[in-house]
């Protein structure tokens, strides 16, 4: 389903996700909120072909992978919430015909 322009200009341009449990980083610092953005129309290309929530926030964030993966899922969820809200039209419906 098609988000509408009003629905569109209503999303926030950033969004900050406090994690209640701060998450360690490979480089040993401590990651205490996870910070989004508006994601660009290449990034909106990217996740659509990887269809994967983990690969748009780490994507968005800059946040890597494997730490994204250790999120709470209440956090997770708020995050890749946001993000989808952006790109509900890249998401994949079913195979193709």
């Amino acid at each position: 389903m098609a988000l509408t322009q009003a629905q569109l200009d209503a999303l926030p341009d950033t969004l900050d996700v406090p994690l209640r449990k701060p998450l360690e980083q490979p480089d040993g610092s401590l990651l205490e909120r996870l910070s989004l953005r508006e994601p660009t129309a290449g990034e909106i290309e990217a996740f659509a072909a990887k269809a994967s929530g983990i690969f748009a926030v780490s994507l968005i964030s800059g946040v890597p992978e494997q730490v994204v993966r250790q999120l709470p899922a209440r956090e997770f969820k708020k995050a890749e919430a946001y993000l989808l809200g952006f790109m509900e039209d890249a998401l994949p419906t079913g195979p193709a015909s």
